[in-house]
């Protein structure tokens, strides 16, 4: 069974509006933001970090974990878009509404490791936003507010 990773490589490429340079940490605006979008931006957190760690450093079971966190966040998003947040009460419409925008930010996020790589020789370890985001994201994970 391919990886979910895979799976969204093959998602259409799509053009933001937004650049890399402009994403700022979730945690400024955290408060603000609805829950749907704490959760797709964790999966696009994590998704990104496939991409660009790939399979060969993070192993096969790394990309299996990674695949599920994602799968958490995503299917988190999808049900509040339907529920509590009214957004759609179509299925596959919440579900392509979050896959478009994980890859979305996922791209932004590989954007800034390729340039943060050129310029310093790290891609996102020492990344102030991408870090944030991902500590945060893991604090929504131990926390279980995926749901």
């Amino acid at each position: 069974m391919p990886s979910l990773v895979l799976g969204l490589q093959q998602w259409a490429y799509a053009q933001t509006e937004v650049s890399a340079n402009d994403l700022k940490p979730m945690m400024d605006s955290f408060a603000e933001t609805k829950t749907s979008y704490k959760l797709t931006r964790c999966a696009a957190v994590f998704y990104a970090l496939s991409l660009r760690t790939g399979e060969k450093k993070m192993g096969k079971e790394g990309m299996k974990q990674n695949d599920a966190i994602i799968i958490k966040f995503w299917s988190g998003a999808t049900t509040l878009l339907m529920g509590s947040e009214g957004i759609t009460d179509d299925l596959e419409q919440a579900y392509e509404i979050v896959g478009r925008d994980t890859q979305n930010i996922a791209n932004l996020y590989v954007e800034r490791f390729h340039s943060n790589y050129a310029e310093t020789g790290h891609a996102f370890a020492m990344d102030e936003v991408f870090m944030s985001d991902f500590n945060l994201c893991q604090m929504l994970l131990k926390s279980n507010d995926t749901k």
